[in-house]
C-alpha cells in the first residue's frame, strides 16, 4: 500500500484536484481521463498477466487514464511512466485530468510574510496553491484508518489531525480540535465561494458544539477522516452534511 500511495498516487491524485481546478487552460497540461479502481488490482508492466507485476493498487484508489481498449488500460505513473490495468478494475470517471504546468510533487514553498499569531500557536497565511497543494496531498491517504486522537496520516488519524498534519508539512501550525480551528482563519459565508483546500466544519445531532471537520475539494466534494467511512475518503457535501454544516474558514 506504501508503495502505491508513492508510485500511483502521486499522480492521480493530483488530477482530481485538478479536475475540480478553475486554472485557465493555458497553465494546466492535459495528460489523460481519471479512473478510479474498483477493486484491488495488479498493476502491470507490459499489458499482460504474465508481465510482471509492478504494484497492487487497493481498492477506491485514483487513477490517471493515459489510453485504453477492451481488455487494458494505461495509467501514469508518478515518474511518468506507464502501467498496465485490466479495464474491467477501472471506474471511469467523468473527469479529465491536467496539470498545472512545472508543477512539483513537492510541498510548495510558503511566504510567511505577513502572517499573524492568533491563539493555539496558529498562524494564517494569505491564499495561495499550498492550499490546494494540501488537498491533493490528503488523497495519498484515502484508506488510512479513523482513530479517535490519532496523529499518523499512515497508520491512524481523525478528521483535525488530518487538518493539522497536512497544515503542518507546509509549515502552518493549526490548533488540534475542531472545535478550536473553526476560530482560525477567514470565514467564509457562502458555499458558492468555497476554494479548493478551504476547511469544513460541522456539528453534532444537538448542533452543541463543532465535532468534525474536512478540506473542500470542488464541485460539492470534501476529504476527511471519517468514522462511519472507515477512514479518510471522501464524502458530497449534501444531506446531512449541509444540515450540519455550521463554517468554512480559509
Amino acid at each position: 500500500m506504501k508503495l502505491v500511495r508513492l508510485i500511483i498516487a502521486a499522480i492521480a491524485v493530483t488530477a482530481v484536484c485538478a479536475g475540480f481546478s478553475q486554472a485557465s487552460e493555458s497553465d494546466r497540461a492535459a495528460i489523460g481521463k481519471l479512473g478510479q479502481l474498483n477493486q484491488d488490482a495488479n498493476i502491470y508492466q507490459k499489458p499482460a498477466t504474465n508481465s510482471r507485476v509492478l504494484y497492487v493498487g487497493k481498492k477506491d484508489t485514483y487513477v490517471a487514464m493515459r489510453s485504453m481498449d477492451e481488455e487494458w488500460i494505461c495509467i501514469v505513473m508518478a515518474d511518468g511512466s506507464n502501467g498496465y490495468v485490466r479495464a474491467e478494475a477501472v471506474t471511469r470517471l467523468p473527469y479529465e485530468v491536467s496539470l498545472k504546468k512545472n508543477e512539483q510533487s513537492t510541498a510548495p514553498r510558503v511566504d510567511t510574510s505577513g502572517m499573524q499569531n492568533r491563539g493555539s500557536n496558529a498562524r494564517i497565511l494569505p491564499g495561495g496553491d499550498w492550499r490546494a497543494w494540501c488537498v491533493r496531498e490528503a488523497f495519498k491517504y484515502v484508506g488510512t484508518p479513523y482513530v479517535f486522537g490519532g496523529n499518523s496520516l499512515t497508520r491512524g488519524i481523525d478528521c483535525s489531525g488530518l487538518v493539522q498534519q497536512l497544515f503542518r508539512q507546509v509549515g502552518v501550525e493549526m490548533p488540534r480540535t475542531a472545535a478550536e480551528q473553526i476560530h482560525v482563519g477567514q470565514p467564509i459565508n457562502n458555499l458558492a465561494e468555497l476554494r479548493p483546500g478551504d476547511r469544513l466544519y460541522f456539528t453534532d445531532r444537538a448542533r452543541q458544539r463543532v465535532t468534525h471537520t474536512g478540506l473542500y475539494v470542488g464541485d460539492g466534494i470534501f476529504i476527511h477522516a471519517s468514522r462511519s467511512g472507515g477512514g479518510v475518503n471522501t464524502s458530497k457535501l449534501e444531506g446531512s452534511w449541509i444540515t450540519n454544516l455550521v463554517g468554512a474558514r480559509r
